[in-house]
């Protein structure tokens, strides 16, 4: 199944960002100390995400801010990704790099996405590469190590405006029929077939991919043949 640009909460995607290099060695970013979230952090961190997943590490230096006592944290949405260097780079190249990376690290993957995460009514939402593992299957310090691994593969193709975050994941798969074909707009089973076609988003990967890609640049960790897969906040 092809790739798509998820349509969450809403379609809003902020200008392409810059910082992008042009020209010299890609920068390779500082690692710091290994030292995973706070449990509040790790907990309240995706706070608003229908699936409310844990955070297990993140290579931003921007603080977290941490609600009062009698305070909510502020909500989280994800959005789309919308025109951005990343896709010309990810499936034949960068992805199976990244892939490399989790499995020589042994960490227990499930999928890799590429999303914005950004706090609700916000104009801005910054793009992520979203890793998600197997739930108390990797601390908050080691993860920071392997987040940091996969940030140097990013920057190794001069992309600048990305950061890695890892959270808790499992992934449900789902095997149905196959999707209907598009139909015009006067044909009165449109409303019904419209949302069993294939026109959620707009296409940016390969039909024939060896692993299930959907919504927002999604990969499974799975050898089998690929098949629709359908996750709340593809958590």
């Amino acid at each position: 199944m092809a790739a798509t640009l998820t349509n969450e909460q809403e379609t809003h995607c902020s200008p392409a960002f810059p910082g992008i290099h042009t020209s010299g060695s890609p920068a390779k970013p500082d690692i710091p100390s290994p030292q995973g979230p706070s449990e509040m952090e790790a907990k309240y961190y995706y706070y608003g995400l229908y699936s409310a997943p844990v955070l297990v590490a993140r290579t931003s230096t921007a603080p977290w801010e941490v609600p009062g006592p009698e305070a909510f944290p502020k909500a989280k949405e994800l959005r789309t990704v919308g025109n951005h260097t990343l896709q010309k780079v990810w499936e034949e190249s960068l992805a199976p790099k990244l892939h490399a990376v989790l499995d020589s690290t042994k960490v227990d993957w499930t999928c890799t996405d590429v999303v914005r995460v950004g706090y609700t009514g916000e104009s801005s939402a910054p793009v992520i590469l979203w890793i998600g593992v197997v739930p108390a299957s990797l601390s908050g310090d080691d993860g920071v190590v392997v987040a940091f691994k996969c940030l140097e593969v990013i920057r190794e193709y001069d992309i600048a405006d990305i950061e890695v975050e890892i959270r808790e994941s499992v992934v449900t798969r789902t095997a149905g029929p196959k999707f209907l074909t598009t139909t015009h707009f006067s044909d009165p089973t449109l409303d019904i077939r419209e949302p069993l076609t294939t026109t959620l988003g707009l296409s940016i990967c390969a039909q024939a991919t060896p692993r299930t890609e959907v919504l927002s640049l999604t990969e499974c960790n799975s050898t089998g043949s690929p098949s629709p897969t359908s996750t709340s906040d593809l958590a």
